[in-house]
């Protein structure tokens, strides 16, 4: 990759590159994934099995099979230590994540446990900022610091309904 004047700031040797959302690149060598700045300036090697996007100061990523959080100078934030992970929202910096086989939610800036794993599942509803939870195979509803049960646990199922507008969650 070469910059406006013809100058090398990324040298051929990878098998994708790809800018990110921040204006930095995202790098896969060996199928492992790894990042640049804008001037070729590798900060993150490519260790990781999954592309990712650092997002401010820190992101979520894949190493060896389990999810942890990196900084922009890839010093390990949050230990790799789940199975996965899905981001709630970026502003808030959490997200649901599954550990010993049990879902619950996680602070990714200072691995502060949010929602215990002991959910066998967990749904974020973007409109209500609630959660479906399921546990001891019924579903539920708890709010987003798993403190209050909203509704209880004695619906079999989650589904999704559609109207004009958007999509939401229903229990049956």
């Amino acid at each position: 990759m070469e910059d406006d004047n013809g100058k090398i700031i990324i040298p051929v040797e990878y098998e994708k590159i790809q800018k990110n959302s921040h204006g930095d690149f995202q790098l896969k060598k060996h199928g492992k994934w790894g990042a640049a700045n804008e001037t070729g300036h590798i900060y993150i090697p490519c260790e990781y099995d999954e592309e990712f996007d650092l997002e401010e100061k820190s992101g979520w990523v894949k190493k060896a099979g389990k999810w942890g959080v990196i900084n922009k100078k890839n010093k390990v934030v949050i230990p790799f230590e789940y199975e996965e992970i899905h981001l709630l929202t970026q502003a808030l910096k959490r997200g649901i994540a599954k550990k010993g086989g049990k879902w619950g939610e996680v602070d990714m800036e200072n691995n502060t446990v949010i929602i215990p794993f002991e959910y066998e599942d967990l749904i974020p509803d973007i409109l209500t900022q609630a959660l479906f939870a399921k546990k001891n195979g019924k579903w539920g509803v708890i709010d987003n610091n798993g403190k209050t049960i909203i509704i209880p646990f004695e619906y079999k199922e989650v589904s999704e309904v559609t109207d004009a507008y958007y999509k939401k969650l229903q229990l049956k």
